[in-house]
């Protein structure tokens, strides 16, 4: 054998053996990649789930093979990351079409939906169950016509228990068969618990429950005066978990955080999501939140069943993260703020800042992360406060929702390394509902309601949330969302006038929030959140140019495929 034709042969043998590997599948297009260091591309080449190529349309050619690569060409449109869900509540909207029933928000007023109560009592009746638990109540209609109170309630529903919780997650309504399952009265009617720490029981002028709870004691309400146990099986919350995988893909969505993952006072979620993921059904990155409640009588206790929760961790599965419930809705009365409400009356926090201080010492300490409900400035205020005191900046500790701030604490939060979990979807007043809304709220606030780009100038890590299903009738497609917050408009909600225009964002802005930040709430951004070499492929095709359409026209925009870590999941 010729010896120069065997080094020839064998030298074309290592090279191409050590050229590129063939890409599973290559697409071209105009790629957003929200990556500072390289913002814009032509085409992406992806094998084993990950980006391998991120660059111009000759130099990803290399990754081609014959019979091997599939090739997209998506001339039309963009390709960008896809999104991120800061903060919702699936789980809960769901799982009550297993165990109990929506009440719609828009067309159900009190009448009818004592009418849903009496179907579903005797349906509960006939299948066995142990209580009747409705969902979605609005809460202007039940304001404008009276709340029923609990011998309505009981009337329709006499002996089993009955809660019906209230869009917004805030308030609810009880029967005394649940009052007396929670201990609130005896079966003699004596009241026997006439207040829960962080929330408020109505009484009547003769000193009897009405019925109403709001705050931690409507979550009172359901964790003791409801059983779950019996009512929420693994099989319904793989079903759950499945229909919101489905649900946020449809969207743009792969990586959810869930704001209250122990809404129903199990482990059910985190537990068959580890299952799920084991199995390669799971779809979807999620951060787990273990909620401990102010009311609570055992908090050593608490905090060691959410540390518990890392028994359930996986490559998707995140239970990193214990939620507090600082305050109430600052539109429901019930926010802590720093100037008296428009009535004269103030209220306090549901923790001390001590209390949030030693929780976010031993939180962050464990290597995990502070989620925090704060709405008034004041409630803001007390979190960072106790982030600055005991808490880590590699923690990326959270406020969300965040209806108003003092200005100081903006830069605050960016040395700490705090993130805002912004309610973009909120930056909007439809027409209707400024009468309501303005006599509800002190008036310094309204000015700076639901800030957006204060956190951007300030370099604060702001990240998008809808807060699902407590949405109030708002759309919660991240297209529409982006429409809001650069316009302060919402055609959904006959907003015809913008509503606090100095805190609008840029379209760039706004994707960032949904893409990269979310990303660097969850931990995720050195795998996720960009379109970047090395990093996991998740992203979108959508039909439009949406940083450059006519503004009003953002929301038209659609989700032509979603992508997971390189697997076409819609």
């Amino acid at each position: 054998m010729n010896r120069n034709i065997t080094i020839v042969a064998l030298a074309s043998f290592m090279l191409a053996s050590c050229g590129p590997k063939a890409a599973d599948v290559i697409v071209y297009g105009d790629v957003r990649t929200c990556d500072v260091a390289l913002p814009d591309a032509e085409a992406l080449a992806i094998r084993n789930g990950r980006f391998i190529f991120v660059g111009d349309r000759e130099g990803v050619g290399k990754y081609f093979k014959e019979g091997r690569t599939r090739v997209i060409d998506h001339r039309e449109g963009l390709v960008i990351p896809s999104f991120f869900e800061s903060h919702a509540h699936y789980f809960v909207a769901f799982a009550s079409d297993y165990y109990g029933f929506q009440i719609d928000y828009d067309t159900d007023n009190v009448a009818s939906t004592l009418e849903k109560v009496k179907e579903n009592y005797a349906l509960a009746r006939a299948e066995g169950r142990n209580c009747v638990f409705g969902n979605g109540w609005n809460m202007i209609t039940f304001q404008n016509e009276g709340e029923p109170d609990v011998k309505e309630l009981d009337a329709v529903c006499p002996d089993i228990p009955l809660l019906l919780v209230n869009s917004e997650g805030h308030s609810a309504l009880a029967n005394s068969a649940c009052m007396k399952k929670a201990g609130i009265i005896d079966d003699e009617g004596r009241v026997l618990r006439d207040s829960i720490r962080g929330g408020l029981i109505e009484f009547d002028a003769e000193g009897r429950p009405t019925g109403l709870f709001h705050e931690q004691a409507a979550t009172y309400l359901r964790l003791h005066g409801i059983d779950f146990n019996e009512l929420l099986t693994d099989q319904i919350a793989a079903e759950v978990l499945e229909r919101t995988a489905d649900t946020l893909h449809a969207l743009g969505i792969t990586s959810y955080m869930d704001g209250w993952s122990n809404y129903f006072g199990t482990d059910v979620f985190p537990r068959v999501a580890r299952r799920l993921d084991k199995e390669g059904r799971l779809g979807m990155n999620l951060g787990v939140s273990y909620e401990i409640e102010s009311s609570t009588d055992n908090l050593e206790a608490e905090i060691e069943q959410a540390f518990s929760w890392r028994k359930y961790r996986t490559g998707h599965v995140h239970p990193d993260y214990v939620k507090l419930f600082m305050d109430g809705t600052v539109e429901g009365g019930t926010g802590f703020v720093f100037d008296a409400y428009p009535d004269g009356h103030k209220v306090g926090a549901n923790w001390e800042q001590d209390e949030v201080a030693a929780i976010t010492g031993r939180v962050n300490g464990s290597g995990r992360t502070m989620h925090i409900h704060t709405m008034g400035d004041a409630a803001v205020n007390r979190a960072v406060n106790a982030f600055e005191q005991a808490g880590s900046r590699e923690a990326r500790n959270t406020i969300v929702h965040v209806y108003n701030m003092l200005p100081e604490d903006y830069g605050r939060c960016a040395d700490n390394g705090v993130v805002a979990v912004t309610s973009m979807i909120w930056h909007v007043l439809a027409d209707d509902e400024a009468p309501f809304v303005y006599p509800f709220v002190p008036k310094e606030t309204i000015r700076d309601m639901y800030p957006m780009k204060s956190f951007f100038d300030n370099g604060v890590v702001a990240t998008a949330h809808t807060d699902f299903p407590a949405t109030a009738g708002s759309p919660i497609d991240p297209f529409w969302i982006m429409e809001i917050s650069v316009t302060g408009l919402c055609g959904p909600m006959d907003a015809n006038v913008p509503f606090n225009p100095h805190e609008l964002l840029t379209r760039e802005q706004a994707l960032q929030a949904f893409t990269i930040n979310g990303a660097w709430q969850m931990h995720l951004e050195k795998e996720r959140g960009s379109i970047t070499e090395g990093k996991y492929a998740d992203f979108l095709l959508v039909d439009r140019n949406f940083l450059e359409c006519p503004v009003d026209s953002i929301h038209c925009t659609e989700v032509l495929s979603t992508w997971f870590e390189g697997r076409q999941v819609r």
